[in-house]
């Protein structure tokens, strides 16, 4: 491959995540109001959640805590800092805006933040706690790396999640079978020599 075409390829590249990046950057922000009787995720908090603080992620790269919470038309109730291996042995902060605070349940709703900052300075990781405006106001100038979103895995949005991880594999399992029929189909098939078939009867 030549020099021109190796530096076409990385042009074009380079245009495709800018052109990703900037579609996801001109996405607006969406108030909670516009997703009521939501059609899609049967639940206005779920698609609140998804589209503002997940599709819209890259939005929030680099802002503070304090701005992430003045888009979040939801009170927190709790917090809870938690071990992230991404980066490695680093800490996230979970806010949770229902009263279900067991995280591994999949019934609760929080939003994760990934900071370079060491939260664990500010709390006691891997404890539940109340929020409150001393936590606030000692977290909320700290700059956000990452943002996600967890919701309820029993809501519309995980059983379609679901429903199209399930599609996948089965597409994958059909093409694997029909790769493997195709493979002992073309394979040659060798018999145990046996010297008696020659034998002069």
């Amino acid at each position: 491959m030549s020099i021109v075409m190796k530096k076409i390829i990385i042009l074009s590249l380079f245009i495709a995540i800018a052109a990703i990046v900037k579609s996801q950057d001109s996405l607006s922000y969406k108030p909670l109001s516009e997703f009521k009787n939501d059609t899609v995720f049967k639940n206005d908090t779920v698609s609140y959640l998804l589209y503002n603080f997940g599709t819209r992620s890259d939005f929030y790269k680099g802002k503070t805590i304090e701005e992430v919470l003045k888009d979040l038309q939801l009170p927190v109730l709790f917090y809870r800092i938690n071990l992230t291996f991404k980066p490695i042995f680093g800490y996230s902060l979970l806010l949770f805006i229902n009263m279900d605070t067991e995280y591994t349940n999949g019934s609760s709703y929080y939003v994760r933040i990934v900071s370079d900052t060491d939260y664990s300075k500010y709390a006691t990781p891997f404890k539940v706690e109340c929020w409150s405006e001393k936590i606030y106001e000692s977290l909320k100038s700290i700059k956000v790396k990452e943002i996600g979103v967890s919701v309820p895995s029993n809501s519309e949005y995980y059983k379609e999640k679901q429903r199209k991880a399930d599609e996948e594999w089965e597409k994958k399992e059909e093409k694997f079978r029909q790769n493997f029929d195709s493979t002992l189909r073309n394979t040659p098939v060798f018999h145990k020599w046996d010297p008696s078939m020659f034998e002069k009867k």
